[in-house]
């Protein structure tokens, strides 16, 4: 995932554990990507998912998770019942989970 700009992608994942499908989400600048927990869980409703993995790149190589990364779970819709299994921030080395921080 070695890019230039942000790029965000949604896994969905079936209660067998089976991916559904990758969906790219947004592409941003080098420095943000602006996107609302609607848009994320967008197409994850729209395909009859439950549960799903969120993943982005950080272009600047940086692991510490910005508070828009920890918005796109907090500020969902509480009416949404769609289980995020894990949120992923991947640099070129290495990777962290969201919710293990």
């Amino acid at each position: 995932m070695a890019q230039a700009r942000e790029h965000r992608y949604s896994i969905s994942i079936n209660q067998a554990s089976n991916t559904l499908y990758i969906e790219f989400i947004t592409l941003g600048s080098h420095k943000s990507n602006n996107v609302e927990p609607l848009n994320v869980f967008r197409i994850t409703i729209m395909k009859y998912s439950l549960c799903g993995i969120l993943v982005h790149n950080d272009p600047a190589e940086s692991l510490i998770p910005y508070k828009t990364d920890k918005d796109i779970i907090d500020l969902s819709p509480p009416i949404l019942i769609i289980e995020v299994i894990a949120h992923l921030i991947m640099t070129t080395k290495t990777y962290i989970s969201l919710h293990n921080t």
